[in-house]
């Protein structure tokens, strides 16, 4: 749950909240909730209830689809019913640890991705040994097709105020500050900050990622998940990272710009769009281009 500001509604703050509805048809979507609806405790959304809903709105924007609840929506928690009970077997069978193909991430699109099209890839080889990439006054901007190696798994998330997802500071009573919001919380969010390696068949190289990207990488958990999942063992994270985000294929676009900090100049590359590769869009366009 988040809280976001309206500029059509003179500024006004609204609570948020997103939920990822998944079936066993292996595609997911995501679900946004407002308002008292989205601070709603009537059900444990973290714990994977079977809900049905009716009247939902249908979104698309830049070739991604989402849904939003509406007035007139209708949702039933733990239905009834031999598809509700077909449902709920899958789940249990294995569901929910099967991967699935995201409405709401990937395009329709060869690329699944805004932003560079399939002509204009470059490999890493090809951006290391570019002299003038990320050098300009301006930032400069690349797609590539790579594999995630690694994270630096010491520090993958920070703790933020769940209001204005500023930096927060625990105190010596175990709270949370919040210098921005000039206020103290008993639990903070976690949001993503990571620094991982891609590497394809010409070279490998370190990008930072941001929450959105995180998702993408973690396979949607959250950062807040993961950070539960690291308290229970010193093996837990390992695990999931190895299962869940190594060596996967992503389509990735970055952005660089050369940063000076004491004294030290170096180009800072940072995700600004990432897809999980869609094998089946990716093989129609290397088809495509060997016939052009």
């Amino acid at each position: 749950m988040s809280e976001v500001i309206s500029q059509k509604l003179g500024g006004k703050a609204l609570t948020k909240r997103d939920v990822t509805l998944v079936d066993e048809s292996g595609v997911d979507v995501r679900l946004t909730l407002w308002g008292d609806r989205a601070k709603s405790t009537d059900v444990d959304l973290g714990a994977a209830p079977l809900i049905a809903f009716k009247g939902l709105k249908v979104s698309e924007y830049n070739g991604t689809k989402s849904l939003g609840y509406m007035r007139s929506t209708r949702m039933a928690c733990a239905p009834g019913g031999a598809d509700a009970d077909a449902l709920a077997a899958w789940w249990k069978s294995g569901g929910d640890a099967a991967a699935s193909t995201s409405l709401s991430r990937v395009s329709g699109g060869g690329s699944g991705l805004k932003g560079g099209t399939f002509a204009e890839r470059r490999d890493l080889g090809d951006l290391k040994a570019d002299p003038g990439f990320g050098q300009g006054d301006k930032p400069s901007y690349a797609t590539f097709k790579a594999t995630l190696m690694k994270v630096r798994e010491e520090r993958l998330w920070y703790e933020a105020c769940a209001k204005c997802q500023k930096k927060v500071t625990q105190t010596s009573d175990g709270s949370y500050a919040c210098e921005k919001c000039n206020a103290s919380t008993e639990d903070c969010d976690r949001r993503y900050i990571v620094s991982a390696v891609f590497a394809d068949a010409a070279a490998s190289s370190w990008v930072s990622a941001f929450n959105d990207a995180g998702l993408v990488l973690f396979d949607d958990t959250a950062a807040n998940d993961l950070a539960a999942l690291a308290e229970e063992s010193g093996d837990a994270l390992p695990a999931f990272l190895r299962s869940k985000a190594y060596f996967r294929d992503f389509l990735v676009r970055v952005r660089a710009k050369s940063e000076t900090w004491n004294d030290n100049t170096r180009v800072k590359t940072s995700i600004v769009n990432i897809a999980k590769l869609d094998f089946a869009a990716e093989s129609k366009e290397l088809i495509a281009a060997l016939s052009a």
